[in-house]
């Protein structure tokens, strides 16, 4: 199941890891916070003419982001 936050912002994208081992699901108050983030990201698409942006890191769990060195 895909949650979109935006016309072209998906929260899976956002949160997505090469660390398959660390459950990297964002809380219901940081999805809220992502939302507006991906709200902000389309105005700045919109300013690169509609170019694709490619985020990636939207957000990381406090365990992700230990193992990461952030």
């Amino acid at each position: 199941m895909t949650t979109r936050l935006s016309p072209n912002f998906t929260l899976q994208e956002l949160c997505i890891t090469q660390h398959r081992d660390i459950d990297n699901r964002p809380p219901t108050e940081v999805i809220k916070t992502l939302r507006e983030t991906a709200r902000r990201m389309e105005g700045v698409r919109a300013e690169l003419d509609d170019r694709v942006i490619t985020v990636t890191s939207g957000y990381r769990s406090p365990e992700l982001n230990r193992r990461v060195g952030g």
